[in-house]
């Protein structure tokens, strides 16, 4: 049960850690929803288009965190935790 504690903790900390993360995927969604729904791309096409704009921006992310070496692993920080509680 701690382990699920402890991700959903993380998917939280997500959005609240990693502010700018969170404003540009709020902007390649508002940039799909309001060129490509003008009809420039086929219906076929938008979801892989907004799918691939939202993995490049988690992989750049997670290429910048580990680079400055954020990133632990989830047992990590749940053995972290148990320590300090």
């Amino acid at each position: 049960m701690k382990i699920l504690i402890g991700i959903l903790r993380e998917i939280l900390g997500l959005f609240v850690e990693d502010l700018g993360y969170s404003i540009v995927i709020g902007l390649w969604v508002g940039f799909v929803a309001a060129f490509l729904s003008r009809g420039q791309v086929s219906l076929s096409w938008r979801g892989p288009v907004l799918f691939l704009g939202v993995v490049l921006v988690l992989l750049e992310n997670v290429t910048r965190s580990l680079r400055r070496g954020k990133v632990q692993s989830v047992e990590t920080r749940c053995e972290n935790r148990t320590k300090t509680s």
